[in-house]
């Protein structure tokens, strides 16, 4: 899917954004958290990277400091839990 090389024919996604992370492939519950959290527009990381690794694919991602690769990491690992098991976790729990 990412291709690098050292010449110039590196192929890379195409730099434009969304106008939304909804077209990402967010649940809605994460996406009513990022919406609390007060983000609306995802960067240019965040709109190449989330898809791909929700999707399963593998991803290496460079981008400058400030740019949201953590958001970038955080919202498709969000998506593997599995609220059901987590709830039933809890209930098992001793105070």
């Amino acid at each position: 899917m990412f291709s690098f090389s050292r010449g110039s024919d590196r192929a890379f996604f195409p730099m434009t954004q969304t106008s939304s992370f909804s077209t990402l492939g967010i649940s809605p519950e994460v996406l009513e958290a990022i919406e609390v959290l007060g983000f609306d527009t995802p960067s240019a990381i965040q709109e190449q990277a989330i898809p791909a690794a929700i999707g399963g694919s593998d991803i290496v991602g460079l981008s400058h400091t400030g740019s949201g690769k953590t958001l970038a990491f955080a919202i498709p690992a969000l998506e593997c839990i599995d609220p059901v098991s987590y709830t039933h976790l809890r209930a098992h729990e001793t105070p």
